[in-house]
């Protein structure tokens, strides 16, 4: 547990540093206030008994009291932002070393799997400061009645102390069996998470077929269900925890009165004011038992960030010098001798491929199913690291650090390709240019470009990628990366991709990267690159 808050602590920026103690001093503080106003409380009980004044302590526990509440009330507030800033710290730098990492993380991780990890794992790890907040006010309070039940009577402090401690290792055995349960929770909530994304995603075909719906519904369902038993499970043994705790205090109160004038002469007062500390024990022992669960939960979920860091840090890639932040202007890139494998693997490799790009070309790339058209474009494009070989952009070879200003030559629309609302890069377009480019691909009518978005992007795949086409012109990018553009265009748009929208983008300087099976079209191409098992 120590380890766990340790290197959540690490998480947090200088500032939060100095909150971070300010509150757990502030816990100190609303404990001791809290044994305080039960001190005093019993104080007065026993001045009445004696038929003493007593009513000046009222004033002295009203200002206790609204001092305690001031404190838990600035402890909320300020561990609430506390939390929220870490929140948000921590998910933008998982987002920002994503942003920096490489296109195979996200491949191998799954989408679906880290927006859970990004979201879920860093709100538990950033909420879980509360749970130590209430952990350690709960402590304190617990530490001063128990000097105070000291006070009353060493040998009702012996009694508590002992009942109190076997409560609580009873609750933390429990846990610590609790764990897989947890574990088991957290791994079939995420694949349930998994599963509600790809039933999104694929909607249309699901629901094309019930066969394919009630199969997909029968994953879902076996899936709630092994997390239905780890909740049950889990249940089980946090009830079982909880109650020990309660059950002990219990058994606390009935051997003060019944037990404790067995063995000592203690007068009727002394005992009440011993019953009144008891009481007041057992809310800040139900608080400490019932941080535990979330202390195990802050240690898997920083366990999930650790590792997807570890992850990102195999594919991080090195930046780039200011002095070396841009390029000259695209004439030639050489791949000289690249190779590609997928983790090491043998089953499929790319390479070795030696090919020049020119300014200012148009060229396809054909070949089968499996052939490595994809990887030669996510390798050509800088998304994939390759094994072996080197980039030469206008003859100078390129370092590790300039993956992303080489990058940066390109545009793409992939065969699998997200299509934005609105543009987020800085351009000279203004929005009557934008239709007018909208006009040209024949999109008017279905969208335009207004207030920085596109009106509409809910469009047939073929429109989509005119839409996209449009996107990565305004883009102004000098090399063009276009897979399979046509396979979604109807006849009249396929040839007007070919024979009108090529040499349009060829006149204005581009290079064009173009995966094409449309052999009636090859005559369009200054060279065709022929791909088979993973080789030109």
């Amino acid at each position: 547990m120590i380890k766990t808050f340790s290197e959540i602590k690490a998480l947090y920026d200088k500032e939060g540093h100095k909150v971070w103690y300010f509150l757990l001093f502030l816990s100190l503080v609303s404990g001791l206030l809290r044994s305080l106003f039960l001190a005093l409380t019993n104080k007065s009980i026993e001045l009445y008994g004696e038929q003493q004044s007593y009513h000046y302590y009222f004033l002295l526990l009203t200002l206790l009291m609204l001092t305690a509440l001031s404190a838990n009330y600035v402890l909320m507030v300020k561990n609430r932002k506390i939390s929220t800033q870490l929140l948000i710290r921590i998910r933008h730098k998982l987002l920002a070393e994503t942003a920096q990492a490489n296109l195979q993380l996200v491949e191998q991780s799954g989408i679906s799997n880290l927006h859970y990890h990004i979201m879920h794992s860093t709100w538990v790890i950033s909420t879980s400061f509360g749970a130590l907040l209430a952990f350690v006010t709960a402590g304190i309070t617990l530490l001063f009645n128990f000097i105070y039940i000291g006070w009353l009577s060493f040998n009702g402090l012996l009694l508590a102390i002992m009942l109190t401690i076997v409560g609580i290792m009873i609750h933390f055995k429990q846990e610590k069996k609790n764990l897989p349960n947890r574990k088991e929770i957290d791994r079939t909530s995420n694949r349930i998470t998994q599963l509600h994304y790809a039933f999104l995603h694929g909607y249309k075909e699901v629901r094309l077929c019930e066969e394919k719906t009630g199969n997909f519904f029968g994953k879902i369902q076996h899936t709630s269900q092994q997390n239905y038993q780890a909740v049950k499970q889990e249940s089980h043994y946090s009830a079982f925890a909880e109650l020990s705790a309660s059950l002990f205090q219990y058994v606390i109160i009935l051997v003060i009165v019944f037990a404790l004038p067995l063995l000592v002469s203690i007068d009727a007062t002394t005992l009440l004011q011993l019953l009144t500390a008891i009481l007041f024990t057992v809310a800040p022992l139900e608080a400490m038992v019932a941080s535990f669960p979330a202390f195990s939960d802050a240690g898997i979920a920083l366990g999930h960030y650790k590792q997807i860091r570890q992850d990102i840090k195999k594919t991080l890639e090195n930046q780039c010098p200011q002095t070396e932040k841009l390029l000259p202007a695209f004439e030639t890139i050489t791949l000289k001798d690249i190779v590609f494998r997928y983790d090491n693997s043998d089953n499929f490799c790319l390479g070795p491929i030696n090919l020049s790009l020119n300014k200012g070309e148009i060229i396809f790339i054909t070949g089968g199913n499996g052939a490595g058209k994809s990887v030669l474009l996510k390798v050509l494009t800088g998304l994939y690291h390759q094994q072996q070989g080197h980039f030469i952009y206008n003859g100078r070879k390129l370092g590790e650090n300039q993956r992303q200003v080489y990058r940066e030559q390109f545009t793409a629309v992939f065969n699998d390709f997200y299509l934005f609302d609105e543009l987020l890069f800085n351009h000279n377009y203004t929005d009557a240019q934008i239709n007018q480019l909208i006009k040209h691909f024949d999109l008017e009518g279905k969208t335009e470009f207004k207030a920085g978005k596109f009106s509409n992007i809910e469009l047939s795949t073929g429109q989509r990628k005119r839409l996209a086409l449009i996107t990565a012109i305004i883009e102004d990018k000098p090399i063009m990366v276009l897979d399979e553009f046509a396979a979604e265009q109807d006849p009249l748009h396929r040839d007007a991709f070919y024979y009108q929208w090529l040499p349009e983008l060829k006149q204005q300087g581009k290079t064009l990267v173009v995966v094409s099976h449309d052999q009636q079209y090859f005559h369009c191409a200054d060279r065709i690159i022929q791909m088979d098992l993973g080789k030109i």
